[in-house]
């Protein structure tokens, strides 16, 4: 009898641990799905908080591009005004700033600035398309299409 009581004990005991061994995974599971839950959370802030200081970055920088934007310059008795004329387009590479404006009577003018230095040039037509055709193929081609032929 001692020996079917021992048997029918250890089955028990055998029983509770696998109850204790699958409680324990579980737990392990829920910790290890917490841990998960907690590193990607902190990742997410961390990218979060990447992309916020790329975009105060950013906004600098074209901060200091609009700044730059308003110049005047009188030049043959006309006046060029970087703040009344419209934007055609641009070109920026590196520290050179080259923007085509059109005056509202359509006259254009570059507004270039290297570094610190900057200055406005008025163009002619001839000097428009030039400068159209090495910075904005596109805008050359809408804007002079006329003059334009297929190679």
């Amino acid at each position: 009898m001692k020996e079917g009581k021992l048997i029918k004990e250890l089955k028990e005991l055998e029983h509770r641990i696998k109850e204790e061994l699958d409680e324990h995974r579980r737990l392990r599971e829920n910790t290890e799905l917490d841990l998960l839950k907690f590193y990607h959370e902190g990742y997410l802030e961390g990218q979060r908080v990447i992309f916020d200081r790329i975009l105060e970055i950013i906004s600098a920088y074209y901060e200091d591009r609009l700044e730059d934007k308003k110049m005047k310059r009188i030049v043959n008795g006309k006046l060029y005004d970087t703040d009344t004329a419209e934007l055609v387009c641009q070109s920026n590479i590196s520290r050179f700033v080259s923007r085509l404006y059109r005056t509202k009577k359509g006259r254009y003018f570059v507004y270039e600035k290297i570094g610190d230095i900057e200055d406005i040039k008025p163009l002619n037509e001839d000097g428009t398309f030039e400068w159209l055709s090495k910075h904005n193929t596109d805008k050359a081609i809408e804007l002079f299409s006329e003059r334009i032929e297929e190679a």
